[in-house]
């Protein structure tokens, strides 16, 4: 059963207010955080969650042509079993969907939103459904939401990413466990709604959500596959056909290990993505990497964290672009502590936009899921603690 919240957004807007002021007067943060951010590329937070609105946000936001931005959180909502929410870049927010345990659609939504080519929003819940193996949903303009797919275990289960809108007009994804290996199904989602399992994946569990290249083949990565268990790059042919382990990721590996998230096309056909461990960075597993993997299949290292204030460690978020060709994405750790906001500039040279320390309620910290380059020029990322969403500028 769906419930919406319909209170609203400026009484929350000022509730939050005064409770993260009441939290930076205990922690003795009063001014420090503040006096941080105010040279720190315009940073400010938006809006401050509830735990009625969404608790552990699933990272990345979602921005319609209609200019909201929508999002989703594992807790939340009225159940307190996971949210759909919709706000303004200036920080007005409803939650428009509210999962429960006991409901057909599913509860615990782990991963963000995809935006379908029918303007409806496609998400998953992990858990739930006709066989408790977890679902797929849609939220249409009005905020209802309807159930898409209930997983029964051989054509999937327990879904932790979100489904790819990819060029063909369908939606594809990749469950985190069930079909004949147990490592998770490869499914099409048809324009007409026609649900396909295409194959069982055989290599490892797909820890991200699925990339369309220039090539046609969709990529993704796994935290623990390869010949090592350290990661692995794999391509599907997209009619399920063929699936391959395109790079694997060594132990102490100089080109990172461990990738958990999104890889992003670019324009030359390449794809980038991030591992939060491994590099030459220090300490004896490295502090991650962004690398770049060719249409030839070589893979190149484009920056090596170092966990140093000046740069970020444990990348937690896939990267996205600007027309320019720079790069962004958050780190978990590094830079004051508690994660970063960065930018990599075409020349191989890396910029911290906001660095977040640890415990400071008042912006929150410990950023993750990809970044959102806004229809205003300016980036919104949430954070896991402080829970908040947050804008920046993208620097000069």
């Amino acid at each position: 059963m769906i419930e919406r919240d319909e209170e609203a957004s400026d009484l929350a807007g000022h509730a939050a207010i005064g409770r993260r002021t009441m939290l930076a007067a205990l922690a003795g943060m009063a001014c420090s955080p503040r006096t941080w951010a105010a040279a720190d590329h315009g940073f400010e937070v938006v809006h401050d969650f509830a735990l009625k609105e969404a608790f552990l946000p699933a990272g990345s936001l979602v921005q319609t042509p209609d200019g909201r931005l929508h999002g989703t959180s594992r807790v939340g909502g009225r159940k307190r079993s996971g949210s759909v929410f919709r706000g303004t870049p200036g920080g007005r927010l409803r939650v428009v969907a509210s999962f429960s345990q006991t409901g057909e659609l599913g509860w615990d939504t782990y991963a963000p939103l995809c935006l379908g080519p029918d303007g409806r929003l496609y998400g998953s819940n992990r858990y739930g459904g006709s066989s408790q193996l977890g679902t797929l949903f849609a939220v249409d303009a009005a905020g209802q939401a309807t159930l898409v797919h209930s997983f029964a275990g051989s054509d999937g289960s327990y879904p932790m990413t979100a489904p790819l809108s990819a060029s063909d007009g369908s939606l594809y994804g990749v469950t985190e466990s069930g079909g004949q290996y147990g490592h998770g199904v490869l499914y099409r989602l048809t324009p007409d709604g026609v649900f396909t399992a295409m194959r069982s994946v055989e290599s490892a569990t797909a820890s991200a959500r699925l990339a369309e290249a220039a090539d046609g083949y969709l990529y993704t990565v796994t935290e623990y596959g390869g010949q090592t268990g350290n990661g692995s790059i794999l391509r599907f042919a997209r009619d399920g056909s063929s699936e391959e382990e395109v790079h694997f990721f060594g132990w102490k590996d100089p080109d990172g290990m461990v990738p958990s998230t999104p890889l992003l096309p670019m324009p030359d056909g390449s794809l980038v993505g991030t591992a939060r461990l491994g590099g030459d960075g220090p300490g004896p597993l490295g502090q991650g990497t962004i690398f770049r993997l060719g249409t030839d299949g070589a893979l190149t290292v484009l920056h090596h964290f170092t966990g140093k204030p000046h740069d970020g460690a444990s990348p937690s978020g896939g990267v996205i672009s600007d027309a320019a060709g720079r790069l962004y994405g958050v780190t978990q750790e590094g830079g004051l502590g508690a994660g970063t906001v960065y930018r990599l500039n075409p020349d191989g040279t890396l910029k911290l936009l906001h660095r977040f320390v640890e415990d400071d309620y008042v912006n929150g910290f410990w950023p993750s899921g990809e970044l959102l380059l806004a229809q205003d020029g300016r980036l919104y990322g949430t954070t896991d603690s402080g829970g908040g969403i947050y804008r920046l500028r993208t620097g000069g």
